[in-house]
């Protein structure tokens, strides 16, 4: 007799009987396991310093023409605007040809001359209010110059030829007032002695001292626009004479006596000056009393 087998394969079929008309049985397989399925990867959280990918299937971003730009720059500063609505043409030709190389490039280029556009733009407005608040400052300092000017204190130097009180006359050294120009009177005295180029002022003295010129007339041109240099030199010189002879008793030609006069500049006619102040005097050396009614 046969041993039987110490460790039989429990999956192998059992003997089949003897005899060669005996049906085999096939034992039963067991159906195996499918593998376990693989456990999913988590995702990465995306980092908050990288840009998020498109989404799929988004359609591309169309690059800028920097039309933008144009309208700053012809708002701004119009100068800059040319270079960038060409640069903004070109970039729109491009991207119809689908050059996005070229779009770029030339939509830079408008970008730029609407960025120097707006610099340009704010600086220029900065400076047209800087500009005004220093003009505004000036205006306000000169009009108060001028009416500080304008309003010295004068004093009477009495009439020509008169005396103080103790009946001795004027002072042998009478103090000379400056006085400004528009100050000026009929009959007021002046020494004339080392006049600068430019006056404002003239020292005025008693009639009755030594003094090189007298006031004789003064107008007023009419308003309007300044008639040149020339223009108003004409119109004083014309006044001046014309008035010479009723103050001194002979027509100027037959006069000894010298005429000459103050008339406004365009930068005084600008300011509303149209004063013109005729003097005389000797041709040389100085007169004491005045000359009004000499006939000299």
């Amino acid at each position: 007799m046969t041993a039987p087998d110490p460790d039989p394969n429990p999956f192998s079929p059992p003997h089949a009987p003897t005899g060669s008309d005996a049906p085999t049985a096939a034992a039963p397989r067991p159906t195996p396991l499918p593998p376990p399925a693989p456990l999913p990867s988590p995702s990465p959280s995306p980092s908050p310093y990288e840009a998020a990918a498109p989404h799929p299937g988004a359609a591309p971003r169309e690059p800028s023409t920097g039309s933008g730009w144009v309208i700053a720059a012809f708002l701004l500063f119009w100068p800059l605007g040319i270079p960038a609505l060409l640069a903004s043409q070109r970039a729109a030709r491009a991207l119809g040809a689908q050059d996005l190389q070229t779009t770029r490039r030339e939509s830079e280029r408008a970008r730029s001359w609407g960025v120097g556009a707006v610099i340009v733009g704010a600086v220029a407005y900065v400076g047209s209010w800087v500009t005004v608040v220093v003009l505004l400052a000036s205006g306000i300092f000169a009009v108060s110059t001028f009416s500080e000017t304008a309003t010295t204190s004068v004093i009477d130097l009495g009439a020509p030829g008169s005396t103080t009180p103790d009946g001795s006359g004027v002072d042998s050294a009478p103090e000379a007032l400056d006085t400004d120009i528009l100050d000026l009177a009929v009959g007021d005295c002046v020494s004339t002695t080392d006049l600068p180029d430019t006056v404002f002022t003239v020292p005025v003295v008693p009639c009755a001292s030594d003094h090189q010129a007298e006031v004789y007339a003064i107008t007023h041109l009419a308003a309007g626009d300044f008639p040149g240099d020339e223009g108003v030199q004409a119109l004083a010189e014309d006044f001046c004479f014309e008035a010479f002879e009723s103050y001194v008793g002979l027509p100027y030609e037959d006069s000894e006596l010298y005429a000459w006069w103050f008339s406004p500049t365009e930068e005084n006619w600008t300011w509303g000056d149209r004063s013109v102040q005729c003097f005389l005097e000797p041709l040389s050396g100085t007169v004491t009393g005045t000359l009004e009614g000499a006939a000299r």
